[in-house]
C-alpha cells in the first residue's frame, strides 16, 4: 500500500500532500518549501544544467553551510605539511541522492571546492527528477565537520593530533544537476564508478 503524506504549509495554511517520502515538500499554492524535520520554511535554490549529455537528468539536494573554522593547535609527522583548509568557507553536503553512501564525502569535497557561485538558477526541475532529502540539517552539520577534518588529514604528513573550533550555519538547500550515465568515461574515477556525472561545467 502506498502511504499518503500530508503536512500543512506554514506560510499559507494549505495542505501539502505527497506519495513520496521526503524531508522537504513544496507548497503548490504559494511556492514555500517546508522542511518537515525542522518544522519550518527553508530557502531552496535549483541550479540549471550547463551541459547537454545523454543520460537521465537528476537534481541531487545538498545542504549549503557557511562555515567558520579555526585550527587552535596540531601535531603532524612528516615533511613539509601543507596548510589545512580553515577560515570562512562554503560547504556543500549531500542531503540525499541515489549515489552510493560511501561516495558522499567525495561528492561533498567536489562541490565544496569547485562549485562556482555564478551558476544560473532554474525556475523548476523541468524534465529532471529531484532526489529526496534523506538526512536532516543537524546530521548535515556533522558531515560538514567531518569534511573539515577530512581536508586537514589530506595534508602531506600524518596528522596525529588537532584542536579546533568549528561552526556551521545552514544557509539554503541547493539542488545540483547531475546525469546518471552508467559506465561513463568521466575523468574522475569515483564519478565513473558511481555513474553520476555533474551537469555543471565547474564540477567536471
Amino acid at each position: 500500500m502506498i502511504e499518503l503524506i500530508e503536512v500543512t504549509c506554514p506560510s499559507c495554511g494549505s495542505s501539502i500532500r505527497s506519495r513520496r517520502r521526503d524531508m522537504v515538500y513544496r507548497c503548490e499554492s504559494c511556492g514555500t518549501y517546508l522542511h518537515v524535520m525542522e518544522g519550518r520554511e527553508i530557502p531552496v535554490k535549483i541550479l540549471a544544467f550547463q551541459r547537454e549529455m545523454k543520460g537521465k537528468r537528476i537534481h541531487i539536494p545538498f545542504y549549503h553551510f557557511d562555515v567558520e573554522a579555526e585550527i587552535l593547535g596540531e601535531r603532524n609527522v612528516g615533511l613539509l605539511p601543507k596548510k589545512g583548509v580553515q577560515g570562512p568557507a562554503s560547504y556543500y553536503i549531500p542531503a540525499g541522492g541515489d549515489f552510493p553512501a560511501e561516495k558522499a564525502i567525495q561528492f561533498a569535497e567536489l562541490a565544496s571546492t569547485r562549485l562556482s557561485s555564478s551558476v544560473e538558477e532554474a525556475y523548476s526541475f523541468g524534465n529532471s527528477t529531484p532526489s529526496p532529502v534523506e538526512i536532516d540539517i543537524p546530521e548535515g552539520k556533522k558531515m560538514a565537520e567531518f569534511l573539515f577534518l577530512y581536508f586537514q588529514v589530506k595534508k602531506r604528513g600524518i596528522l596525529q593530533q588537532i584542536s579546533y573550533s568549528f561552526n556551521a550555519n545552514f544557509k539554503e538547500l541547493l539542488y545540483i544537476p547531475f546525469y546518471y550515465i552508467p559506465r561513463s568515461k568521466h575523468v574522475l574515477s569515483f564519478l565513473k564508478e558511481s555513474g553520476f556525472v555533474p551537469g555543471l561545467r565547474s564540477l567536471r
